[in-house]
């Protein structure tokens, strides 16, 4: 059975390295993304620790997401989002669903994938149910997996800034939901080619 898909198409929003923001849940978005201890937690808007921004590439598709008050990223370790120093794992690597309002006057939401899990046969995204931030099946109009994305600017963040805010740290990505074509696998974040080997008679 062919892994689940999703055909990315590259819309060149402006996310660059170094931009702040926070990940909130909808629609009052007074509750967002926040950091207790090593753990993901859901905080008030106005919490120092719900501050973010995407440092740069993995360099296989993802993003890694800094705290600006721990100056860890998030990592997925035994389905639990843990904070960590960063380094090359693969589960520290994010991919971000843009979802369209039905209306053109809403804001959009956005989905996170974690590159760890891009080859599963269900698609997986970050899940806030209860406060436990885990990586859960997704389900459509789950407000617990829905998150929208609000600027913001802490200048007051002990991290360091990234040396080339110039450079793009991953675009936002608009992905539409559907099978990959005939040939093709889900892997790091886009509908690849499977190079299978011919057998021989």
């Amino acid at each position: 059975m062919t892994p689940y898909g999703i055909l990315i198409s590259l819309a060149l929003l402006a996310l660059t390295n170094g931009e702040d923001f926070k990940l909130c849940l909808g629609p009052p978005r007074t509750q967002c993304i926040g950091v207790q201890e090593a753990d993901l937690y859901l905080r008030n808007s106005d919490d120092p620790s719900t501050n973010w921004r995407f440092v740069e590439s993995t360099g296989s598709g993802g993003i890694y997401l800094q705290n600006l008050v721990s100056c860890k990223v998030v990592i997925m370790e035994n389905d639990a989002a843990k904070m960590k120093t960063q380094s090359a794992d693969t589960s520290q690597g994010w991919l971000m669903e843009e979802v369209a309002a039905p209306q053109w006057w809403k804001k959009s939401h956005f989905r996170m994938y974690n590159q760890a899990y891009t080859n599963r046969e269900e698609k997986h995204v970050l899940d806030a149910s209860s406060n436990n931030f885990r990586m859960s099946p997704l389900v459509v109009g789950k407000t617990s997996q829905k998150f929208f994305k609000v600027e913001t600017s802490n200048e007051s963040s002990p991290c360091p800034a990234p040396e080339n805010t110039d450079l793009e740290a991953q675009s936002i990505l608009r992905i539409r939901l559907g099978p990959c074509r005939r040939g093709r696998a889900f892997t790091n974040g886009r509908c690849q080619i499977v190079h299978r080997p011919r057998n021989i008679e």
